[in-house]
């Protein structure tokens, strides 16, 4: 059996996923991939949902001075 390819978006925050991935994971969507998400805080945000498979949130910070993580 043939699996069907997938895609994971990876970003620092769940913003950037909104404002310029959505529209690439509904074209992967569309044509039969299976597209997650991962950022932070991305499973806190309902609509994503709808766009893709899968949210997962990493617990990461911007700030390259913070090596908390």
């Amino acid at each position: 059996m043939k699996k069907s390819p997938r895609l994971l978006i990876v970003t620092t925050i769940a913003n950037t996923v909104r404002a310029f991935l959505v529209p690439y994971a509904c074209y992967f969507r569309g044509v039969g991939w299976s597209v997650d998400a991962m950022a932070r805080d991305v499973t806190q945000c309902a609509d994503l949902s709808l766009h893709f498979d899968k949210l997962i949130d990493a617990e990461w910070s911007r700030n390259p001075l913070d090596i908390s993580n």
